[in-house]
C-alpha cells in the first residue's frame, strides 16, 4: 500500500499575507474554512492591512438621506466605518456598508457639537462628544464619554472637568477632528478677540490638556481652518494666494511652531479653481489635500496641482472587516 502523502503546510505568515490582498467580500466567504484562518480574519492588525491593501470602496451619501420617513447625515469615518447622525433626532449610529452592520449609539445625555471616535483596545472603541451652555436648563458645557465593544448596551458618562463649561456653540467658531489616539477641540469667539483654544483629549488614559494660541496670529476667525498637518494639529488661513499654516509641535507642552509656514498657492490665481471655495483637509507626504465642491493635492515641491478629482467621484471609504460587540445585520 502506497503511504499517502500530506500536503505542505504554509507558515501561518505567509498565509495571512496572501490573505490581507483579498477583498473583504472574499475573506467573509473564506473565513469557514478553518478556524485558523477565521482567527487570521478577526486580529486588528490583519483587518487594518487589508483596508490599506484593497482598493474595493463602499458608496455612501455625503449628503443627507432619507431611510424610513428619517433624515441621516454622515460626518466622521474611520476604520472602515462610518458614523452618521440623524438630523430629526439626537440619534447617532455606526455602520460598516461593506458587511451591511449598524450599531445604534446610546442617545447622548446632552446635543453634541463635536463627536469623536477611537480605538483603544480588545475590540473596543471610545466616543467622546463635547456640548455646549444652554441658557434654558443653566446647563454648563462639557464633556462626555461612551465606550463601544464592551457590552452590549453601552451608556453615556461624564468626564469630570471644568473645560468648555462656558462653551457657546452660537457664539464661537468651533472645530473638531481625531488624529490617532488624541482628539482636538478648538474654539475661539466669533467677533471678539479672544485666543485660540485648544483643548487636547487623549482616549487612552482620558485626560484633557489645554493650550493657547494669540489671537493675533490670525485675528479674523472667520477665514481660519483648522486640519491636519502629518499628525499634528495646525491652524492655516489662505490670504494673498498663499496658504499661511502655523503647526502644534507638542500639544502636551503647548509648544507651536516658532513661524508659519507659507505655502503659495498658483492655481488660485487664474484657471478653474479660482472661484471655488477650497479649505485645507489635510497634509501629508509633501501634499496638501483641499476639499470643497472638488478635491484635489496639491504639491508644495513642484507647487502644482497633482491630482484633482470631483467631489462625486471620490472614492467614499475602504471596505473592512472592522467589526465590535453590539453590531447587528441591517
Amino acid at each position: 500500500m502506497i503511504p499517502t502523502r500530506k500536503p505542505p503546510c504554509l507558515p501561518i505568515e505567509i498565509i495571512s499575507e496572501i490573505l490581507s490582498w483579498l477583498p473583504v467580500d472574499c475573506l467573509v466567504r473564506n473565513k469557514i474554512v478553518c478556524k485558523q484562518w477565521c482567527e487570521i480574519m478577526q486580529d486588528r492588525s490583519f483587518m487594518l492591512k487589508n483596508m490599506h491593501r484593497n482598493r474595493e470602496c463602499s458608496f455612501h451619501y455625503r449628503e443627507p438621506y432619507q431611510e424610513n420617513g428619517e433624515t441621516f447625515q454622515s460626518f466622521y469615518t474611520f476604520d472602515g466605518l462610518i458614523m452618521e447622525r440623524s438630523t430629526d433626532f439626537n440619534k447617532y449610529r455606526i455602520k460598516n456598508l461593506a458587511l451591511h452592520r449598524v450599531f445604534d449609539m446610546p442617545t447622548p445625555p446632552h446635543k453634541s457639537e463635536g463627536m469623536l471616535p477611537s480605538y483603544v483596545h480588545q475590540g473596543c472603541y471610545k466616543v467622546v462628544s463635547a456640548y455646549g451652555c444652554g441658557k434654558e436648563t443653566n446647563q454648563c458645557g462639557g464633556f462626555e464619554i461612551v465606550t463601544l465593544g464592551r457590552e452590549e448596551t453601552p451608556s453615556w458618562r461624564a468626564l469630570d472637568t471644568n473645560i468648555f463649561s462656558d462653551f457657546n456653540r452660537n457664539k464661537e467658531r468651533f472645530w473638531s477632528f481625531g488624529i490617532g489616539r488624541i482628539a482636538y477641540f478648538v474654539r475661539t469667539s466669533k467677533l471678539g478677540s479672544e485666543n485660540y483654544e485648544v483643548v487636547s483629549f487623549d482616549f487612552e488614559n482620558e485626560s484633557f490638556t489645554t493650550c493657547v494660541l494669540a489671537r493675533s496670529c490670525f485675528p479674523d476667525s472667520s477665514k481660519v481652518f483648522a486640519f491636519r498637518w502629518e499628525d499634528c494639529l495646525a491652524l492655516a488661513e489662505i490670504a494673498n494666494y498663499e496658504l499661511h499654516v502655523l503647526v502644534l509641535k507638542d500639544y502636551k507642552k503647548g509648544r507651536w511652531a516658532e513661524k508659519k509656514t507659507v505655502i503659495p498657492l498658483k492655481f488660485l490665481k487664474k484657471g478653474p479653481y479660482m472661484d471655488h471655495d477650497l479649505e485645507p483637509y489635510r497634509a501629508i507626504d509633501g501634499l496638501i489635500w483641499f476639499t470643497g465642491c472638488i478635491y484635489l493635492a496639491y504639491s508644495i515641491a513642484k507647487e502644482k496641482i497633482v491630482c484633482n478629482i470631483p467631489i462625486k467621484e471620490v472614492p467614499t471609504i475602504r471596505t473592512s472587516l472592522v467589526t465590535f460587540k453590539g453590531m447587528r445585520l441591517e
